[in-house]
């Protein structure tokens, strides 16, 4: 069963999911999508297995409005297959 994407209203925010970019669900080892937001930068990084370890990490400076990080975020999260 698909989990739903949840949002938080919080600096820091992470969510867990078991949908893959392609629309497949994930088997096996856990993966989480993490996204750290600042004043001066969004921090967003995915992490794999158990226990967790971070495969992959970005940073964005954040913009006016965050909205347009947000963009950025989401782009370099869509690209991500895992």
């Amino acid at each position: 069963e698909r989990q739903p994407l949840r949002c938080f209203r919080r600096r820091r925010v992470a969510a867990m999911c078991g949908e893959l970019a392609n629309g497949e669900l994930a088997k096996g080892e856990p993966v989480l999508a993490a996204v750290e937001g600042g004043g001066t930068t969004f921090v967003v990084a995915i992490g794999k297995g158990s226990p967790m370890q971070i495969v992959e990490r970005a940073e964005f400076p954040t913009q006016v409005p965050p909205s347009q990080t947000l963009d950025q975020v989401a782009a370099w999260l869509s690209k991500r297959k895992y």
